[in-house]
């Protein structure tokens, strides 16, 4: 509600600001001499160089706030499908491959129940840095939701992206909590020959079908799904 009303809030501060310097120059004019003008005018227009600049970064904050999960501090499902978009735009180009990587906590609300909620946000927060630890700067983490995550996986085919995943959930296995955690993805990669949302689709499936064993690894080959319809 606080991001909320400070966005609503910005065109009456505009608003409010340009009044105060329309106040400040008639007062300027009414007040001072001809040769004090020129001092005061630097003046004002010093003090508007420093609120527009403070007034900038509150709304590059603003900005990235509406990209970012509050909890864990990674990118949201928002973001996830702009930047998502632009890398496939990219591997057609390159005629690289990108790899998705689909996440989930199992059994997270067994976690929630036994534990409380504030400790399953901890199992998530702690999650994210894994996941940062475990990953190159220029790979996308997103939260999807709930206890769900999704990687997007820069450059990468679906063998590098199966070790990835793999490393991933040895590193979330061997981590110490006050319960067992343990996650199951499913992976599956494209060079570009598949939409937007059938890579997605493909990665859900796969932790669908991941999520049945449980802590475990699925890869859906779209190119081996295509051959074989």
């Amino acid at each position: 509600m606080k991001k909320i009303f400070g966005i609503r809030s910005m065109p009456l501060f505009l608003g409010c600001m340009g009044l105060l310097f329309g106040l400040m120059s008639y007062v300027i004019f009414k007040l001072f001499n001809y040769d004090r003008i020129v001092y005061a005018w630097m003046a004002v227009i010093a003090i508007n160089i420093v609120i527009w600049y403070c007034m900038g970064i509150i709304i590059d904050r603003y900005k990235q706030l509406s990209y970012k999960d509050s909890l864990t501090g990674l990118y949201n499902r928002r973001y996830f499908y702009e930047i998502l978009d632009i890398e496939f735009k990219k591997v057609k180009r390159d005629n690289s491959s990108i790899s998705l990587l689909f996440i989930d906590v199992d059994n997270f609300k067994k976690v929630n129940d036994t534990f409380g909620h504030k400790y399953g946000d901890q199992v998530l927060v702690k999650l994210a840095d894994i996941l940062r630890k475990e990953t190159r700067d220029v790979d996308i983490i997103s939260r999807w939701g709930g206890e769900e995550f999704i990687v997007i996986l820069h450059d990468t085919d679906i063998d590098g992206s199966r070790i990835v995943a793999e490393r991933l959930r040895v590193a979330v296995e061997k981590q110490k909590f006050k319960s067992n955690i343990t996650i199951s993805i499913g992976v599956t990669s494209s060079d570009g020959s598949i939409s937007i949302e059938k890579i997605v689709a493909l990665a859900d499936e796969a932790l669908y079908k991941a999520k049945e064993q449980k802590n475990m690894v699925i890869v859906f080959n779209p190119n081996i799904i295509a051959n074989n319809c």
